[in-house]
């Protein structure tokens, strides 16, 4: 064996060594980068899951006042639809009492043309 073998096998040594004390190096950089880059998305993941527990409360909140909304709507149509009943049968009504009124004045007409019949000369008292 010559002298010089081993001095060349421990360069090399140092130099696998070396390269492989890189590639650890690049490696560690790597986990560390890629364990920031899963909190970050894990903190992104939490602040999705809040957003959504809040989207869903406002949207069960909507859905409630536009039940509510649609309640309060059938209502007023209800009342709206008595209300034109009602309108309707006073219509009916006022068209009677104007009928009745018209028939009085009519008989009241008659009645006092047989009275001014009465009290041209006719019948003994004036």
């Amino acid at each position: 064996m010559c002298p010089q073998e081993p001095l060349q096998s421990i360069t090399v040594l140092k130099t696998q060594l070396a390269r492989d004390d890189k590639e650890l190096a690049a490696l560690r950089h790597t986990v560390a980068a890629l364990q920031a880059a899963a909190e970050e998305a894990a903190q992104r993941a939490e602040r999705h899951k809040a957003d959504a527990a809040a989207a869903s409360t406002q949207a069960a909140a909507s859905t409630c006042r536009a039940a509510d909304a649609a309640r309060r709507a059938a209502a007023g149509e209800a009342a709206a639809r008595q209300a034109r009943a009602a309108a309707a049968a006073a219509g009916t009504l006022l068209m009677a009492a104007r009928r009745a009124a018209d028939d009085a004045k009519a008989q009241a007409a008659r009645w006092v043309v047989r009275v001014r019949g009465l009290a041209c000369g006719v019948c003994r008292w004036r």
